[in-house]
Parts: C-alpha cells; structure tokens; sequence
C-alpha cells in the first residue's frame, strides 16, 4: 500500500522503487576493481588542479584510459570549458575527483549543450551542477536529447515550476539517470491521482528528501498507524505531512500516550495533529481537565472541537464563565493556559502572552 515513500519515489524514481512492474535501471555503474593506475594522468592533476599525489592516483584508479595524448588532449579542452563556464579551481577539482570519466567527454557535443541546458533552461547554479555530478556521475552519460529533455519535461509538468524541479534533482540527483524515467514518473503519478492524492500534494512531498519522509512514516508506524492509514490521512490532510519529525513525534505522544486517544480518532480528526501544542493543545486540556478535577458544570464537547475554536470563543466558553466557581480560579486558569487575563465577571479587558511551562 502507499506511503509518504512512495509518494517521493513515484516523482523522484530513486533506486530501490518499482512499481506496477515498471522496473528503474540505471545508464551509468561502475566496476568495484579499480583500473591501473595512468601515472601520466597522475601528473595531469597534479599539476593542474593541485592534487596531491595520493589523491589523484586514487581518482585515476576510477577510470581506464590508453592513450596519453588523446586523454590529456581531452582533458585541457574539458578544464578550459569548466572554466570559461565559471567554476573555479576548487569546484573543478571537486568534480574531475566525484566523476573523473568528465575529462574524457565532448566538449563541444556532450558538455557545452548539456550544461547550457541545465543552467540556462532550468536554473541550475554552478554550484548546483557541481554537487549533483559529483554525486551521480553518470549524468554525464546521459542523452541530452533522448533523456534528460523529456525526463525534465516531465519533472516540470509533475512538480508544477522549474524551481520545483531544481529542488528534486539537489535532493535526489540520481533521478536524472535512471532510464525510461519520464514513462514512470507519469505511470506512477496517475496511480497516485486514481487513488485521490492531490496534485498540489504530490508536487509538495516529492520535493522532500526521501530518508525525511521515510523516518516520518517510521514515527507513525511506532504508534501503530497502518499504510492505509497513512494514505487516508494524507488524503484529508497533506500538510500534516510538512510537520517536523520532532513535531509529529510530540503530537503522537501527547494525543495517544497522555490523552490516550485512539488511532481511529486521529485518522477521522487529522487537523488536530496541525494545531500547535505549547500555544493550544497542552494549554486548553489543562483547562478543561481543572474544570473537571473541581467538578464544574461545563460544555461536554468533544476534543477536536474545543481545539479547533477561535481563541476568543475558547476563553468565552471555558474561562470567563467559571471565574466565580473555583476558589483561585482566576490565577490558577491563567497559569495553565499560558496567558495573563485581567477579567472582569462577563469581559475580558487584555491579555497579554506570556511563556508557558507545562509538562505533560
């Protein structure tokens, strides 16, 4: 069943995902034995971009090369044009050490257009590309035309603005080089759609780094939340899904172990979980729990609606009515929610906020 993982594979097609039998394979793999060492272009970096010794002979041990001439007659022509392009020594150095094979590629019909249309098109910045190759190398492998145009496209029109797609290939830069990936994007976001998850949702969470959201599911799961349940919730509610994992963490804690509400009143009641816990939840259950500890006559309402009330409304219904009826009551109410009051019998003159310390 779905989760929030899926959600973010679905978009951004990382490596363990498949689904309805479209399989993601990668263009790019390199070998686990190193290739002999090219003690000539050993020297290369040495002595243009400042390697060490030991560095370079460990980047050289990445690649195969037989020719000194052609390799370093490459090389010169792949350094000039990173540095007509504006990176600077130490980005270069950053990139040839991530993804040696760059020295070897075209420049003319591989670099120049590839990077053009990654900066230009897109929005990359240099420093953007630099980290996304260095990271996943085998995007210089790729089709400009044949792949990374229509995989973009795709992107584009599934996130909904370049600047959301920018945001996927920082967060997942894999993505670029898996092949067929525009066909399962598309293939996956429909099964998303035919399942009710919004559009503006399914933008939102695959732009969120796949390792966040799967600890987030891990948080719900621990409090016995099903994948049904989490495909319901973010059906009704997605925002919930923007929540820190400290801040659902929280939540769970207070609404489950110390309000020992149960899993099927969260799954129907999802906008409780939004509402600030020191401002509005912590507060208001002190209120009403210090209402029934002194045995007053009050609203019997159900939680997620004495939650949900206006500020105003709440003092109205369960602070303003009660000031005569609890010996105290006054400071005691004014304590636990957080807020200093100056009241009158039937007004509120001011408030005024002050930081509240509760321990639930």
């Amino acid at each position: 069943m779905l989760t929030y993982v899926l959600i973010s594979k679905a978009v951004a097609v990382a490596s363990q995902f498949h689904c309805n039998g479209f399989g993601c394979q990668r263009l790019y793999s390199s070998t686990s034995t190193p290739a002999p060492t090219t003690h000539f272009l050993v020297k290369y970096l040495v002595d243009s971009l400042g390697f060490s010794k030991k560095q370079a002979t460990s980047t050289c041990s990445k690649v195969v090369t037989s020719s000194s001439t052609t390799t370093l007659k490459h090389a010169d022509l792949v350094l000039n044009f990173l540095k007509q392009t504006g990176l600077d020594n130490t980005q270069m150095k950053k990139l040839v050490s991530k993804a040696p094979t760059l020295l070897f590629s075209d420049v003319s019909n591989t670099l120049q257009p590839k990077f053009h249309y990654l900066m230009n098109n897109i929005g990359l910045s240099r420093s953007d590309l630099v980290n996304i190759i260095a990271k996943n190398a085998a995007i210089v492998e790729t089709d400009l035309d044949d792949h990374l145009i229509p995989l973009i496209g795709c992107l584009r029109k599934t996130l909904g603005s370049y600047k959301n797609v920018v945001k996927a290939i920082k967060r997942t830069p894999l993505l670029l080089s898996y092949d067929g990936g525009h066909h399962i994007i598309k293939t996956n976001v429909l099964w998303l759609k035919n399942r009710g998850v919004p559009d503006a949702r399914i933008k939102d969470t695959s732009s969120q780094d796949e390792s966040t959201l799967e600890r987030k599911i891990g948080i719900f799961k621990s409090f016995g939340w099903s994948d049904d349940d989490i495909l319901y919730i973010f059906q009704k509610l997605p925002d919930c899904v923007g929540l820190s994992e400290v801040r659902i963490q929280e939540a769970l804690n207070i609404f489950i172990k110390e309000l020992v509400l149960n899993l099927l009143y969260l799954v129907s009641h999802p906008a409780i979980l939004m509402y600030s816990l020191e401002k509005r939840v912590v507060p208001r259950v002190q209120v009403l729990e210090i209402l029934d500890e002194k045995k007053v006559e009050r609203r019997k309402w159900p939680l997620y609606i004495v939650l949900r009330l206006i500020e105003s409304d709440f003092i109205e219904y369960f602070v303003l009515p009660y000031n005569d009826q609890i010996p105290d009551g006054v400071e005691v109410l004014d304590v636990m929610y957080g807020f200093q009051y100056i009241c009158r019998r039937d007004c509120l003159l001011q408030y005024q906020h002050i930081p509240l310390n509760i321990r639930v």
